[in-house]
């Protein structure tokens, strides 16, 4: 027989519609949803940028009196700024009564995904002036959003910051740097650096930097780092395929060619990326030269419509 907890651990279990689903089963059983179940749910509604739902979610939380839980009114700034919605972030925001570190964390992340690396770093001020504790997450932020804005000062700033608030810099805070080097084009101070670094990094990591070199045309150091990433991940078809376009870049064909041929040897391609959008509450999914979809023909018409559209107006 399910209850509350049973319902929460397979909503839990899904990050797509059907956590929806289950919900508004849910619901029409006859039990009361939690702080578990709202954060879900709504966390959901972000993910899918179903900004519909969520602003239903949203009035449920007060129709049931959960607008002072912290967890709930994180999850829907988080919510909000995933729809696009940062001003709804902030709203929500401003008119909670209580910020714990959670909450301002939410909302730091709500900036730093809306590229507003100044208006994040300000925030953080102010929560420190606010006598909040910030933690790994809150300077993992930071770090993010100075890379995305190339503020490699700041970021070195922020970094060194830890250590007056008794944090050790974790493999995530570091592969920040090695990333913002890396978008700034100094490929070789960002390696270097993961040379003197006391932890091991993230693959990803590597591969941003991998990615940087090829960007910066610095295809010897990205020969390199693409050994020593196919160490670690023999298998990375996407590795492989960007090792192949170094090779090639570097004029080296035979070489590019020997990596494509056993990529189709072995019968191995990138997996394809998927997109979803929300029509009047109905999601669709696409996927690179998908067909699938009932209305595909239509679908097909109108891009290459907008596609011409573009091309004239420059």
């Amino acid at each position: 027989m399910k209850d509350e907890t049973s319902w929460n651990t397979l909503i839990s279990g899904y990050q797509t519609e059907e956590a929806l689903v289950l919900y508004v089963k849910m619901l029409s059983d006859g039990f009361k949803p939690d702080q578990s179940t709202l954060t879900n749910v709504i966390s959901v509604c972000g993910i899918l940028a179903l900004q519909s739902w969520g602003k239903a979610m949203h009035v449920f939380v007060f129709k049931i009196g959960c607008e002072n839980d912290n967890m709930v009114m994180s999850s829907m700034i988080s919510m909000y700024s995933r729809c696009g919605f940062i001003n709804d972030a902030s709203l929500v925001f401003k008119t909670m009564h209580n910020h714990d570190t959670a909450v301002w964390n939410a909302m730091l992340v709500a900036q730093a995904h809306h590229y507003s690396a100044k208006e994040a770093l300000n925030l953080f001020h102010c929560m420190t002036r606010a006598g909040c504790q910030p933690d790994h997450v809150t300077f993992l932020v930071l770090l993010t959003a100075c890379a995305h804005s190339g503020l490699i000062s700041d970021a070195w700033k922020y970094l060194k910051l830890m250590e007056r608030w008794k944090l050790t810099p974790k493999p995530q805070h570091y592969a920040c740097m090695v990333d913002l080097l890396g978008r700034s084009g100094l490929v070789a101070e960002a390696f270097e650096l993961v040379n003197q670094l006391p932890v091991d990094l993230p693959v990803y990591a590597w591969e941003a930097l991998l990615s940087a070199c090829s960007i910066h045309a610095n295809y010897d150091l990205g020969d390199l780092i693409a050994g020593k990433i196919l160490g670690y991940q023999p298998c990375d078809v996407g590795m492989r395929v960007l090792q192949s376009n170094i090779y090639s870049a570097r004029g080296m064909w035979k070489d590019a060619a020997h990596i494509r041929a056993k990529l189709k040897q072995n019968q191995l391609k990138k997996e394809l990326g998927c997109s979803w959008i929300d029509i009047n509450g109905t999601v669709s999914c696409f996927s690179y030269n998908d067909k699938s979809h009932i209305r595909a023909e239509d679908i097909y018409k109108e891009l290459k419509r907008l596609s011409v559209l573009i091309e004239e107006v420059g």
